[in-house]
């Protein structure tokens, strides 16, 4: 009986090997084809002539690359500034004072608290964004106030998570199958960093700190 069982399973992976290997190599096809396209669309870019970043393969569909695409065409008040010693793609958006976390993943935990998940271990956002801003702060000598999430609605999960999401005032969230929806997020995430700005001022005129004890951003 084990042995049927077993010559059934060899079989069924055997059989599903054939199907899939077609699928694969299609759709590697379909990547290699699509290569000289990649690069044209980078070397045309505004992306490359203005952050030197080299050219990596599929950067055109990175979400970076996208993001400063939009960000430029639409003449946003969005930085970029690159990630030290890198030059293939990666690199952070700061508006005013946020920081645009854009490429991490965050979920809800069971005890209703957001979570991004770090080299395979779950962390709450307030820990991770201090990390994320000390790092920065180290690269670039500025150090932002706050970290805001640019998110994509389908990463969120079920309605109810999406639903808790849409009220946390740091996230933005948008719907990619939603024309237009992108660059809403990021000018409301540019409102709301003007916004920061303004009451910050507010709570530091004429006691405490003042605009004169913040570090600005070094022109990149």
């Amino acid at each position: 009986m084990n042995r049927s069982k077993g010559s059934f399973w060899n079989l069924g992976c055997c059989l599903g090997g054939i199907l899939l290997s077609p699928i694969f190599l299609v759709i590697l096809l379909l990547y290699i084809l699509y290569t000289p396209i990649d690069f044209v669309i980078y070397m045309r870019s505004e992306y490359r002539r203005k952050t030197g970043q080299k050219y990596v393969w599929l950067v055109s569909t990175s979400r970076i690359f996208k993001l400063y695409t939009l960000i430029d065409k639409n003449n946003l008040d969005i930085r970029y500034y690159p990630i030290p010693g890198t030059s293939s793609g990666a690199g952070y958006l700061i508006t005013g004072d946020s920081f645009i976390d854009f490429d991490s993943f965050v979920f809800s935990g069971e005890d209703g608290d957001w979570y991004i998940n770090v080299e395979s271990t779950d962390q709450t956002l307030a820990s991770v964004e201090e990390i994320t801003l000390s790092t920065f702060e180290k690269e670039h000598e500025f150090r932002p106030r706050r970290v805001v999430y640019l998110i994509e609605e389908g990463d969120i999960g079920n309605k109810e998570h999406l639903e808790a999401a849409r009220e946390e005032k740091s996230f933005f969230l948008y719907n990619k199958k939603t024309a237009g929806s992108l660059l809403k997020a990021l000018q409301e995430i540019i409102a709301s960093a003007k916004a920061t700005e303004v009451e910050n001022a507010s709570d530091f005129d004429g006691e405490g700190e003042n605009d004169s004890t913040r570090v600005e951003p070094k022109e990149e």
